[in-house]
């Protein structure tokens, strides 16, 4: 027995009518529930990472610094680890370089969520390399967002971050 025929055999006409009602209030209640919500579709990313910019310069003079290399890394990274190999290469943050001027934009970092699952990121490390300058390591958190992106992603405006000179 089918599952029409199921349901004609165990309910009554006056019962079925009931059933086919209920459920076509229950359409009708759940449209209305989308239609009243918007149609703006849920996000399947998240901002794990700001959009950070800012300017490299050198500490003695203020000079800025062309080509300067600025990357995501974890906090506390050594700078005299074993170069990545395979899979580390690919999961490495993108390195963006300083203009002429010394400025640079290192753009927000996107991951694909769950719907309604909502992680957000808490703070940042940036490592600023520049061949005859010392290496540094910079942390920015939450509390240092000012302002978004045009795609609404959180932004951290560095301001001059400022790199000493290496003694050889």
């Amino acid at each position: 027995m089918d599952a029409p025929e199921y349901f004609q055999f165990c309910f009554s006409a006056a019962r079925r009518r009931s059933i086919v009602a209920a459920l076509t209030g229950f359409k009708n209640s759940l449209l209305a529930v989308i239609l009243l919500t918007g149609c703006k579709s849920a996000s399947l990313s998240s901002c794990v990472s700001p959009c950070v910019t800012g300017r490299v310069v050198a500490a003695d003079g203020g000079q800025p610094l062309t080509d300067a290399r600025i990357r995501r890394v974890n906090p506390g990274a050594s700078q005299a680890e074993e170069p990545a190999k395979g899979g580390q290469l690919m999961a490495q943050s993108p390195s963006v370089y300083t203009d002429q001027q010394g400025n640079f934009t290192l753009g927000a970092e996107m991951a694909l969520m769950p719907p309604f699952i909502h992680r957000d990121w808490y703070s940042v490390t940036l490592s600023i390399e520049h061949d005859g300058y010392l290496p540094l390591q910079t942390n920015f958190t939450t509390i240092n967002v000012n302002g978004r992106t045009p795609e609404g992603a959180p932004m951290v405006t560095a301001g001059d971050i400022r790199l000493k000179t290496a003694h050889h």
